[in-house]
């Protein structure tokens, strides 16, 4: 008797080609507006971070970019057949009972993030221009030990 609980039949499939259609399907959706990132992307990417400079930028970059949370009305892709078209009824329904609860929720938190954005803003900058000082003075300091 075989312990596994399942077990994967070995077909012939080309990777590609799967690929390929997976890519279709994405471009097609975001034609058709379903995936609408609106350019907020926040991939990470640590290969082009090389020191906490550029760390704090990338992300003060990132938090600009995604602050806000859209709360507006979306598009809900029609059902094919009847039980599509009661589906997505059913959806627009339940959006429309939970809109006035969740409106108020996001917009908190889009206050709450653009508060958030402008501390940390802030913060940098403060301790950006600190650091500068503090540089500044040191490179006055190496000089004067130089000269002596």
């Amino acid at each position: 008797m075989n312990d596994c609980f399942f077990s994967i039949e070995e077909t012939s499939f080309d990777i590609n080609e799967i690929n390929e259609e997976i890519m279709n399907n994405i471009s097609e959706k975001e034609k058709n507006g379903i995936y609408d990132f609106n350019d907020k992307k926040t991939e990470i990417d640590f290969l082009d971070i090389k020191n906490e400079d550029q760390f704090m930028k990338y992300h003060l970059n990132i938090i600009q970019k995604t602050w806000a949370i859209d709360v507006n009305d979306f598009d809900i892709p029609a059902g094919k057949g009847i039980k599509g078209k009661m589906f997505v009824l059913l959806k627009k329904i339940i959006w429309k009972l939970l809109k006035f609860y969740t409106y108020r929720l996001f917009s908190q938190q889009i206050e709450f993030n653009a508060q958030v954005r402008n501390s940390i803003t802030a913060i940098n900058t403060d301790f950006s221009k600190k650091l500068d000082k503090i540089r500044s003075e040191l490179e006055n300091i190496k000089k004067e030990i130089n000269k002596e």
